[in-house]
C-alpha cells in the first residue's frame, strides 16, 4: 500500500484573520499561535473512519487529551496551554466533545495530501523545470555569445597583424547551420567551389599580403566555420569567376570594406551595395555600365 503524505495549506491572509489577529494581542499571544498551528499539525494523524474527516484530537481511544497532555506532545507551558485552550473555546475555534475529544472543523479546509507516486512524479516535474531553466539560461548565454563581435586576427610571415572585426548580422546567421559537406556533397559544386576559393585566396594573398597558411588558419578552420559557409554562399551568386573577380576588386575599392579585410561574411552582408558600386562604376575595364547588372550574377 503506498504511503500517503499529509500537510497543512495556510493561506496568504492567516494572520490577518480577526481570531489570529486576537490571540496575537494576547500578552503571550506568538506562543498561543504556535500551540494552535501544533493542534493543527497533529489533528492530520486522526481521522474519523466514519465521517472520512479530520479535527478529532485524542490522546487514545479511552483517553482524551486534557492540558497536562496537550502540554507535554507540543512541548508548550501549562499555564500556555490552559490559557490557549480557554481561549480557542470563547472564539469558537474548538470545541470540547462530551467524551472530551477536541474537535477542530477548520483543519478539514487547510488539508493537503499526496500519496508516494504522486511525490515521485512531483519531484520529477522539479528536476525537469530546474533543468529546462538551466537550459534556456546556457542557450541565452551562446546567443549572447554569438551577438557579441568576433575578432579574428591574422599574422602574416612578416610579423604583421591582419584584424578582423566584424558585427553578428541577423542575414548572415540565418543559415548559419548549411552543413558545408552538403553544400559540396557533388563533384560539379566541389569543383566549382574551388576556382571561386582560388580567386579569393588570390585575391587576399595580392591585397593583404598574407600567406596561404593564414587564411586556411583563419578563413577555413574549424573554429571559424561561418566565414566558409558564408563564402559558398557568397560564390553561388556569381556565373563565372571573372564576375566574382570584379566583384572582390570593387570590394576592395571600397574603403570601409577594405579596413574589414574583405572577409566572407561582410562580402555576403554587403552584396547588394556592392553591386550598386559597380554598376556605378562605368569605366570598369571588365565590362560596361550597360552590360553589367545585379541579374547577371544568379
Amino acid at each position: 500500500m503506498e504511503k500517503k503524505y499529509y500537510w497543512l495549506k495556510l493561506q496568504e491572509h492567516f494572520f490577518e484573520d480577526d481570531k489570529i489577529i486576537f490571540l496575537e494581542s494576547q500578552e503571550n499571544g506568538e506562543k498561543y499561535i504556535v500551540f494552535w498551528q501544533k493542534l493543527l499539525l497533529r489533528c492530520l494523524k486522526n481521522k474519523d473512519n466514519i465521517n472520512l474527516e479530520y479535527g478529532f484530537l485524542r490522546f487514545s481511544e479511552k483517553i482524551p487529551y486534557n492540558s497536562e497532555l496537550l502540554s507535554k506532545v507540543t512541548h508548550t507551558n501549562i499555564d500556555t496551554v490552559r490559557v490557549a485552550i480557554k481561549l480557542f473555546q470563547e472564539l469558537e475555534m474548538i470545541e470540547i466533545l462530551e467524551d472530551g475529544t477536541i474537535y477542530i472543523e477548520a483543519v478539514n479546509n487547510l488539508i493537503g495530501k499526496e500519496n508516494s507516486s504522486t511525490e515521485r512524479v512531483r519531484r520529477h516535474r522539479e528536476k525537469k523545470k530546474l533543468l529546462e531553466e538551466k537550459q534556456q539560461k546556457e542557450e541565452k548565454r551562446k546567443k549572447d555569445e554569438t551577438n557579441n563581435v568576433t575578432d579574428v586576427t591574422f599574422h602574416n610571415v612578416t610579423g604583421n597583424n591582419f584584424e578582423v572585426k566584424c558585427n553578428d548580422n541577423k542575414d548572415i546567421e540565418k543559415d548559419i547551420d548549411i552543413d558545408i559537406e552538403k553544400e559540396k556533397d557533388t563533384h560539379e559544386t566541389s569543383k566549382r567551389f574551388n576556382d571561386y576559393e582560388i580567386e579569393y585566396n588570390n585575391f587576399l594573398k595580392e591585397n593583404y599580403k598574407i600567406t596561404q597558411d593564414t587564411i586556411d588558419d583563419s578563413i577555413y578552420d574549424n573554429e571559424n566555420k561561418k566565414e566558409t559557409i558564408n563564402l559558398i554562399k557568397l560564390t553561388k551568386k556569381f556565373k563565372d569567376v571573372d564576375k566574382f573577380k570584379l566583384f572582390l576588386t570593387t570590394a576592395f575599392d571600397n574603403e570601409w570594406l577594405r579596413k574589414q579585410n574583405c572577409i566572407p561574411s561582410i562580402l555576403y552582408s554587403q552584396y547588394s551595395k556592392i553591386i550598386i558600386d559597380i554598376e556605378r562604376n562605368k569605366s570598369s575595364p571588365v565590362m560596361a555600365h550597360n552590360d553589367f547588372n545585379e541579374e547577371d550574377f544568379f
